[in-house]
């Protein structure tokens, strides 16, 4: 097989793959935006800390996310647990935090709005649009 096809075959591979994240950039995009412009906003109260024992053989030690229950604004109370969890807790029971609610979901605001996801899964495409024209770009010896 020629150079020159093999060139080919592994810039249509990573042009492929940074198409993708780009997508995927785009919508984590268009779901912040909706909750943003359509999520209910309203007061909560952190009524317990669950313990989340670590998923990885690095980490030996539990994180805590904070269980939160707040009324919707038609009256309806709810509760969840948030989902994002640290180590040492950032909430303690009895604290008073704003939660954002768009259907079923909800999460304490800001945590779901995040821009770090979308920024990484961004990075990710350029890199991998980067390296898609590095064959064509770089000269060949």
């Amino acid at each position: 097989m020629s150079t020159f096809i093999l060139r080919i075959v592994f810039s249509l591979l990573f042009a492929g793959v940074a198409l993708f994240f780009f997508r995927l950039a785009a919508l984590l995009w268009l779901k912040r935006s909706e909750w943003l412009r359509d999520g209910v906003l309203v007061e909560g109260e952190v009524v317990a800390i669950k313990e989340r024992k670590p998923t990885s053989s690095k980490s030996r030690y539990p994180t805590f996310a904070p269980v939160v229950s707040y009324r919707a604004t038609d009256g309806v109370g709810d509760r969840f647990t948030s989902s994002q969890s640290e180590r040492p807790a950032r909430y303690k029971v009895g604290d008073k935090v704003m939660v954002r609610y768009l259907g079923g979901d909800a999460d304490i605001d800001g945590i779901a709005l995040a821009l770090w996801p979308m920024l990484v899964v961004l990075l990710l495409a350029v890199v991998c649009a980067t390296i898609a024209v590095l064959p064509f770009v770089l000269k060949h010896s």
